[in-house]
């Protein structure tokens, strides 16, 4: 029986760690499967979590490289057990290092670095070792702002470290919204992935939006609860576009009619407007010297008359 049992928790152990491979084989970019240039494979999470005692791994998906090592703290791998207890998993290509039970020594900043023949590339994570579950979630990977051109890709990807609950009504979700004017929250318009790792401890979401058009920019949400919305964590992303520009010439050319059609009334109104006050002036110029000659030829007239 007690065997039995050994062998039930070597298994539930082995499949922890096949996460490892599963994590970097999935859910890559499509632009790197086709290439073969030194370059991460996947979002690369830069801050980690974990539970005392719980299985944890951190991972540097990648491809392209010669050569790939492992540093804690500046320190290079193998760790003795007071520095990390993590440990390689060959089987991932030494893309994922891993521990059956995190403990306090593991907290730190590890970085995996990447060589091929010309290039060097780093990539740094920091782990943090929780003494229990915690009561919100934890960002272990916020969405980035992208420029994506009409018609292209979208790809936008958030996770949060959520801890695992044994209790029937904490569940934890995850979500994309796209959020409008004065704060209102829509379903998008695209496929939402969902991802699980380490035995549901850690959730996060992909976001794909296949042609982007151009009701598709904005801003969207990612929104992870625990429970309940008393314990949530949301974290924004934008995606931007090129400015349209419109180069039909039916559409054009009335434009530019108009707009000429326009600024020519508006000068013959000012030119009118104008013309008006001169001939106005020059009346009243005129008449006052009429009056001014009638004034200086009356009395000659009346003396005339006179005699």
């Amino acid at each position: 029986m007690f065997g039995s049992i050994v062998k039930v928790l070597a298994v539930i152990s082995l499949l922890s760690v096949a996460e490892g491979i599963d994590h970097c084989q999935s859910n890559q970019f499509h632009k790197s499967q086709n290439s073969t240039n030194m370059q991460l494979t996947k979002e690369a999470v830069s801050q980690e979590y974990a539970v005392i005692g719980a299985f944890k791994s951190l991972h540097c998906c990648a491809k392209g490289y010669r050569s790939i090592e492992w540093f804690k703290d500046g320190k290079p791998y193998p760790w003795p057990n007071d520095v990390s207890s993590l440990i390689l998993y060959p089987e991932a290509e030494n893309q994922t290092i891993y521990t059956r039970s995190a403990s306090f020594a593991d907290v730190g900043n590890y970085t995996c670095t990447l060589r091929n023949d010309t290039h060097k590339s780093e990539h740094h994570v920091a782990l943090n070792v929780q003494g229990s579950v915690p009561d919100n979630p934890l960002p272990t990977f916020r969405p980035q702002n992208q420029f994506v051109p009409l018609d292209e890709p979208a790809r936008l990807y958030c996770e949060a470290f959520v801890g695992k609950v044994k209790l029937p009504d904490a569940r934890s979700s995850i979500a994309w919204f796209q959020v409008f004017e004065n704060a209102n929250e829509q379903e998008v318009d695209g496929e939402q992935i969902p991802i699980t790792r380490e035995d549901d401890q850690i959730i996060g979401a992909y976001l794909i939006i296949p042609r982007i058009k151009t009701h598709n920019y904005g801003r969207y949400l990612c929104r992870v609860e625990i429970g309940n919305s008393a314990h949530r964590l949301d974290m924004f992303a934008w995606i931007f576009g090129q400015p349209t520009v419109v180069e039909s010439d039916s559409v054009l050319a009335p434009l530019c009619l108009a707009l000429l059609a326009a600024i020519l009334t508006v000068g013959i109104l000012v030119l009118a407007k104008y013309l008006l006050a001169w001939c106005s002036y020059r009346q009243k110029r005129e008449l006052n010297q009429c009056r001014a000659l009638d004034t200086e030829a009356a009395p000659a007239l009346r003396a005339s008359i006179k005699g």
